[in-house]
């Protein structure tokens, strides 16, 4: 039989032990729910917090930055009944400054701390105080139950340090403090990339600034033909505009009277009235000059060694000038009127950099107004030279004409027979007349070559016929000398004749062969060839004379350089002939060139002539003239116009 008293009781204990553990189990899943309650209640706080902090604007100012993120802070934690305060780390005081205000201070508590009064910004690690043990961290103004102090820190910087305190006596859980911890490191990054974006806007700033420098000194310094005015005002100009200051002034040094002079001034309406006078070490200026370093105060009328002026000013920076071998220019000044500032390494860096060049170009204007007045002069004294050399061939040319006139007389015989040694000498007579009028022609020809109104009028020309007839014209001096003149002419007929000012090509011609009889010794060979080239006609005279020099053959065609029939530099005749051959030669769009193997070893004058028609130049229709292409001495064609 079954006992049914036992079984009973048991039945009993069995109910009553599971009716223990749904109660248990109630009891746990409760806990579990509110345990996840509260971390759904942790991460929305973070999350919220997180995403306020982060719509933040970048370009806050320090103190607006870190109110938002005390007042989202709060916001956040206003649930868990926890109150807080940031204290952020101040290097320049070495302190920490506390943000914001709260109704709760006592009276007299500190808005700044040492640095090591906090334990957590000391140590770089949590510090917690209860009323139960320890003493508070200095930052604690409230009498809170508890209060938790976090570093705000990230890899490398402690920003500062987050305060927690609260009124209850229970214990933070685990949720809470990585609450805490998270907020205190989201603040951090928060900090952190403040200091990034103040460091990028510095780059920025420094690219900017250097970009406006670079601009400044294109515009200041890249033209070399300024005035000192025009060189000072942009100088000025381009200071005002970079370093944003209300006036700028250039003081220069003057060795006679040892004293810095203001000499310009920019910005805003002032005006010398009277120049302010600084002896070296007087005043700012004068003590920059003489220590030879920028000086600057920020609230210069109570520096010690500013000197009074006839308008306040609030900041000042003074940059000496000096030469490439130090010597005084003067002093480049900054002035702000309204407002004081303090002027950047930068800056100052800017504007000695900035002296530096201002000093060269200065020098250069100085340079270039005393080389326009040597230009002027010269010039003048050009025009002069150009008006006495046409006056004078002119008046040589009447007693020339007169002497010719004679010599015909003698020869008609009017006065009687002459003797055959008479004769030769009166023909002698007359090729002496003929070089005369030459060299006047010569003279004439040089003064308007310079005034550009010498004529050249294309027309066909048979080459070879004038060549033969100006060879032939040249036998007799040849004979006299005793040299051998040959001609050779190596031209098919069909381009015997081209478009050239006859006149023009035989004074070129006759120059050519003259200087060639001129530096040939006795017994000596002198030919002229003519022939077909890839640039058209090419003439060559060629001697076995004296030669040229290497450098003397690049200056032959140099106006008034002569060659003495030694080879040496002399005066023989006046040096215009090969001049004006050069300029004649380049305007038919010709070149000409002058090739020797040296000294003693004879010359080769050689040019060409195109064969297609050069333009017609006649009056007013421009200028002519080249220079003659080192190292083969080869004058290359420089197409100008001349005037008739």
């Amino acid at each position: 039989m079954y006992d049914w008293r036992a079984l009973t009781l048991w039945l009993a204990f069995l109910g009553c032990a599971l009716a223990i553990q749904a109660i248990l189990l109630r009891q746990r899943s409760r806990k579990k729910d509110k345990a996840i309650l509260r971390n759904v209640q942790v991460l929305q706080t973070l999350v919220r917090f997180l995403e306020s902090i982060n719509a933040l604007p970048p370009a806050l100012s320090d103190d607006e930055l870190q109110m938002r993120i005390l007042t989202e802070l709060r916001k956040s934690l206003d649930p868990f009944h926890v109150y807080s305060r940031l204290w952020i780390a101040n290097p320049s005081w070495k302190t920490l400054q506390g943000v914001g205000e709260h109704p709760a201070l006592r009276p007299g508590s500190p808005h700044h701390l040492p640095m090591t009064a906090c334990p957590a910004f000391a140590l770089r690690q949590p510090f917690r105080y209860s009323q139960t043990e320890g003493e508070p961290c200095s930052s604690e103004q409230f009498n809170y139950a508890k209060h938790l102090c976090l570093p705000v820190i990230n890899e490398s910087n402690c920003f500062g340090v987050l305060f927690l305190g609260t009124y209850g006596a229970n214990s933070w859980d685990t949720e809470e403090l990585h609450l805490f911890e998270m907020l205190a490191q989201s603040i951090a990054l928060t900090l952190q990339r403040r200091t990034l974006f103040e460091k990028l806007e510095e780059k920025i700033g420094d690219l900017k600034f250097s970009f406006e420098v670079g601009t400044a000194t294109l515009a200041t310094f890249g033209g070399s033909t300024q005035s000192i005015e025009e060189t000072t005002v942009h100088i000025l100009d381009s200071v005002l505009s970079i370093l944003k200051v209300d006036r700028a002034s250039l003081m220069l040094w003057d060795p006679q009277s040892q004293t810095l002079q203001t000499q310009w001034v920019r910005g805003g309406d002032f005006k010398i009235q009277s120049p302010l006078r600084l002896r070296l070490g007087e005043g700012m200026a004068g003590w920059a000059l003489q220590t030879g370093e920028p000086y600057w105060a920020e609230y210069a009328m109570g520096d010690p060694h500013y000197l009074s002026s006839v308008q306040p000013i609030s900041s000042l920076l003074c940059v000496p000038v000096f030469t490439m071998d130090r010597q005084p220019v003067g002093v480049i000044n900054a002035v702000t009127t309204a407002q004081a500032r303090a002027f950047l390494p930068r800056e100052i860096e800017f504007l000695m950099s900035f002296g530096r060049q201002a000093a060269l170009a200065i020098e250069n204007a100085r340079l270039h107004q005393k080389n326009r007045a040597n230009i002027d002069q010269l010039n003048e004294l050009n025009k002069l030279k150009t008006q006495f050399l046409s006056f004078v061939s002119h008046d040589l040319r009447g007693p020339l004409t007169g002497i010719r006139g004679f010599c015909e007389v003698l020869k008609q015989g009017s006065h009687g027979a002459l003797a055959a040694e008479q004769l030769e000498v009166v023909e002698q007579l007359e090729r002496q007349v003929d070089l005369q009028e030459r060299m006047v022609d010569d003279l004439l020809d040089l003064t308007r070559m310079e005034k550009g109104h010498l004529s050249i009028n294309p027309a066909p020309t048979d080459m070879a016929t004038l060549l033969r007839e100006e060879v032939d014209k040249s036998q007799t001096e040849a004979r006299e000398r005793r040299i051998m003149l040959t001609l050779s002419v190596n031209l098919p007929s069909s381009l015997s004749t081209i478009q050239v000012d006859g006149g023009r090509i035989r004074q070129v011609i006759w120059n050519l062969i003259h200087n060639a009889l001129k530096f040939t010794s006795e017994e000596g060979r002198v030919v002229v060839r003519a022939g077909l080239h890839e640039e058209g006609v090419l003439i060559e005279v060629e001697d076995t004379g004296v030669g040229l020099a290497k450098e003397t053959q690049e200056r032959v065609f140099e106006k008034f350089f002569q060659v003495s029939p030694g080879g040496s530099t002399s005066s023989q005749g006046l040096g215009l002939g090969l001049a004006i051959c050069k300029e004649i030669v380049f305007a038919h769009q010709g070149k000409i060139r002058a090739q020797s193997p040296g000294i003693g070893l004879g010359t080769t004058m050689s040019f060409t002539l195109p064969l297609s028609p050069p333009p017609a130049i006649s009056q007013g229709s421009g200028t002519i003239g080249a220079d003659a292409d080192a190292p083969q001495a080869a004058a290359q064609p420089h197409p100008k116009t001349l005037a008739a």
